[in-house]
C-alpha cells in the first residue's frame, strides 16, 4: 500500500472519530439547555403568580387556589 493512502486512512479515521465526539459534546449541550428551559417553563408562571398575589393582585390564571374539600371541583 502507498504510504499515502495509509496517510489518508490514519486521517479519515481522526476526522471520524473527532466527529463522534463533536456530536457528543452538542448532543449533551442541547440536553442541558433543553433542561434548564424545561424548569423555566415549570417555575416561572408559579413565580410571578406568587409575586401578583403577595402584591395584592387576584388574577384567577396566576393564583393557587385549591378546593376546600380533596377530590372534589370547586
Amino acid at each position: 500500500m502507498n504510504n499515502f493512502k495509509k496517510l489518508q486512512d490514519e486521517e479519515l479515521s481522526n476526522v471520524q472519530f473527532r466527529s463522534n465526539s463533536i456530536k457528543s459534546g452538542i448532543s449533551s449541550s442541547m440536553g442541558a439547555f433543553r433542561f434548564v428551559g424545561d424548569m423555566l417553563d415549570l417555575f416561572i408562571p408559579k413565580v410571578l403568580g406568587i409575586f401578583v398575589n403577595m402584591a395584592g393582585g387576584d388574577d384567577k390564571s396566576t393564583s393557587i387556589r385549591r378546593p376546600k374539600y380533596p377530590n372534589t371541583p370547586e
